[in-house]
């Protein structure tokens, strides 16, 4: 995985993981993380299918409850069946410890954790997995890396609410802003584009100083047609995206 680089983080695999910011994000919001479709038909002769990701968690204060749960599709996303949840203390990998703004320093502090991917998920054509993160009162940072579906690499792509950018108002308006905050100096580049892929607008590439900032899309972006749009905002090679609605 490629995500932002964070000070002092020791990852399980490489030199980088993926941070959600529950520290930082509204308590009661929903992270969504969704892998690539990926064909199982070449796995159906295994015993056993698993997903295995290794995450590092640690409790903010004793009453600390961030949720990660996870499931999978096999109708383009359409419904899904849950497979995975764990909150608070099930979820930490540090026991009852806490650590306020956690970022872990040593190997000890990550777990792997695996799904089965049961009957219904094999010898299929495209299954999707969705990694859903909620941020709960007295929320600490969660990270995953290494995902992997009987050890081979699987992708994602995430929200903007995973790094705690907000757009707003949505749906757009000459006023439209993205607002973001850093915690170090961070590459910033900004893509818009319809739903068929066409680019809309591509700012280029910025690096802006840690704390906070207020990016102005609605004066950028002109008045295009009425319809939705993606708007991809890549931080450190992460990109994260949300739809944007244009009336």
């Amino acid at each position: 995985m490629s995500p932002p680089v964070v000070p002092g983080l020791v990852a399980s695999d490489g030199q980088a993981a993926f941070q959600l910011q529950n520290s930082i994000i509204p308590s009661g919001t929903i992270s969504t993380l969704l892998s690539p479709a990926f064909d199982t038909h070449s796995l159906a002769g295994t015993a056993r299918v698993y997903l295995k990701f290794d995450l590092a968690y640690a409790l903010r204060s004793a009453g600390s409850a961030d949720e990660l749960r996870i499931s999978f599709s096999n109708d383009c996303g359409r419904t899904w069946r849950q497979r995975y949840q764990k909150a608070g203390s099930t979820l930490s990998t540090n026991g009852t410890q806490t650590l306020p703004n956690f970022t872990p320093t040593t190997a000890t502090q990550w777990r792997t954790d695996s799904v089965l991917l049961i009957n219904q998920f094999l010898n299929q054509p495209a299954v999707m997995v969705k990694f859903e993160g909620t941020s709960r009162p007295a929320g600490n940072n969660l990270y995953l890396d290494n995902l992997r579906v009987n050890g081979q690499p699987l992708g994602l792509t995430a929200d903007l609410a995973a790094a705690g950018i907000t757009v707003a108002p949505n749906p757009l308006t000459t006023e439209t802003t993205l607002h973001l905050t850093l915690n170090h100096p961070t590459r910033v580049s900004i893509h818009i584009s319809d739903l068929l892929g066409r680019s809309v607008l591509t700012d280029a590439e910025q690096t802006l100083p840690a704390g906070a900032h207020e990016l102005l899309l609605g004066q950028s972006l002109g008045q295009p047609r009425a319809g939705v749009y993606v708007l991809t905002v890549t931080l450190d090679g992460q990109p994260y995206t949300q739809k944007l609605l244009v009336r």
